[in-house]
């Protein structure tokens, strides 16, 4: 069944399909768009952190931050639906390392490509915010795995003072109690 879509937005309409088309899921149960969404208004919260001329390509990336990766899409049908500003910040975040635990699948050098890419870390910290939100929420596994690999993913990706109120909130989320 094809999900209702209320949106105009051409480039939201594309990511809910995409990963709708693969079956993908969210936490196994949830529609995909559940989490694109939470990214999304994480991207609203912090939206002022960026110039104003890169903002859509932002909320761009976030909605297709996963197509690549997930959705059996590629570089070129992504800059089809976007430009290549957007495309190159969707790349940028896509893993498409095959390692056998999760150091593996994100070496030093996928972390340097994202440093390197205007707005790349901007939306790796939009996807991060939400998967630990959603983590501690439900009460996953997940948000220990997140918590205990936070230095390092910090380490990698904070550089210079622009996203400092987003590692602030992400650690906010590591230190409330609720």
């Amino acid at each position: 069944m094809k999900p209702k879509l209320i949106t105009d937005n051409p480039v939201e309409k594309w990511a809910i399909l995409a990963h709708h088309k693969t079956n993908h899921f969210y936490d196994e149960y949830l529609p995909y768009e559940f989490h694109l969404r939470m990214v999304v208004k994480n991207a609203e919260k912090f939206l002022h952190l960026l110039s104003e001329a890169d903002h859509q390509a932002a909320i761009d990336a976030c909605w297709l931050h996963d197509v690549i990766e997930d959705a059996r899409e590629n570089y070129s049908s992504v800059q089809k639906v976007t430009n290549t500003f957007t495309a190159e910040i969707v790349r940028a975040v896509t893993n498409y390392s095959r390692g056998r635990n999760r150091h593996e699948r994100m070496p030093p050098d996928v972390y340097a490509d994202i440093r390197d890419t205007e707005c790349a870390t901007f939306v790796k910290l939009c996807d991060r915010i939400a998967n630990v939100q959603y983590s501690k929420m439900t009460g996953s596994p997940m948000f220990d795995k997140y918590k205990k690999e936070h230095e390092y993913f910090k380490g990698q990706l904070h550089h210079g003072k622009q996203y400092d109120e987003m590692w602030d909130h992400l650690q906010e989320i590591f230190d409330s109690r609720n």
